[in-house]
């Protein structure tokens, strides 16, 4: 992860020169995802625009699940950063660095430029906006990926496992679960597999209109997709049914993790 800063040891310093030279207000836009992408397409023209990212490439997330199908996907779905600025003729700035506090008194952000956090320094703003979205399991994302090539090894593996499996199972019972398990019903070899999707509840897409449900439902049987209502989610399921490759569909967690240490600093000045 590269980018000027300085180490543990030493007071973390500027990344980037504030203000400007030009003398537009800096906004600062703490995740490079499709949020924060469409929030500085809007006001780069007019501010000095810094997008800070863990990642040094895009990717279209909601295209990734057609990887289960389809193995190219992912050389049209992710794309470096290094690309996104050239098109956009340096019409922004970029930082790949982890947000690790904010200190809203100053207009500061504390960045880390490694994996450890050992590199780290400070960036300023006069705006400061958080899109640092949310955490979902493999393949979905991966946290623990931060490389053009890394990301599509994963996608990669993620497509040959579905290839080789015969016996796969979903977890959850939401649209990503959804979704996968209809692309997995859809593979060229869908003939020779076995797809269930495990349910905890009593009903599928239960954040939309029924009628979309039922409608699913229809469709993944028509598919041969096994369906296990009110069935948890367990490692004797699994050995029972003996699923041998199986995605867990269950929600998403939000990156919150740098408000801690506000939130901890505003309850000790409150008493």
């Amino acid at each position: 992860m590269g980018c000027q800063a300085s180490t543990a040891s030493s007071p973390a310093g500027p990344l980037l020169p504030f203000p400007h030279a030009s003398g537009k207000k800096t906004v600062v836009i703490v995740g490079f995802s499709i949020a924060g992408f469409t929030v500085g397409e809007q006001l780069w023209d007019s501010h000095n625009v810094v997008f800070v990212d863990q990642r040094d490439h895009f990717e279209y997330w909601p295209g990734n699940l057609k990887q289960a199908v389809d193995g190219g996907i992912k050389d049209k779905i992710i794309t470096p950063f290094a690309d996104v600025i050239k098109g956009y003729n340096n019409a922004f700035q970029f930082v790949q660095g982890r947000l690790l506090n904010v200190q809203k008194e100053a207009n500061v952000i504390e960045v880390a430029t490694d994996k450890d956090g050992s590199k780290r320094g400070t960036l300023q703003y006069d705006v400061l906006v958080l899109c640092t979205g949310f955490t979902y399991n493999n393949p979905i994302r991966s946290d623990s990926v931060y490389t053009v090539q890394g990301r599509k090894n994963n996608l990669e593996t993620f497509a040959k496992q579905v290839d080789a499996a015969k016996n796969i199972a979903v977890v959850g019972s939401g649209i990503v679960a959804v979704e996968l398990t209809g692309e997995i019903a859809y593979h060229a070899k869908a003939a020779e597999k076995k797809v269930s999707l495990i349910v905890r509840g009593e009903k599928i897409l239960g954040q939309l209109d029924s009628k979309a449900g039922q409608a699913a439902e229809e469709h993944l049987k028509s598919k041969n997709v096994e369906i296990h209502y009110k069935t948890p989610d367990s490692d004797k399921l699994k050995k029972e049914k003996g699923f041998d490759l199986v995605f867990e569909c269950t929600g998403q967690t939000y990156n919150s993790d740098f408000l801690k240490k506000n939130f901890n600093s505003s309850v000790a000045k409150n008493g």
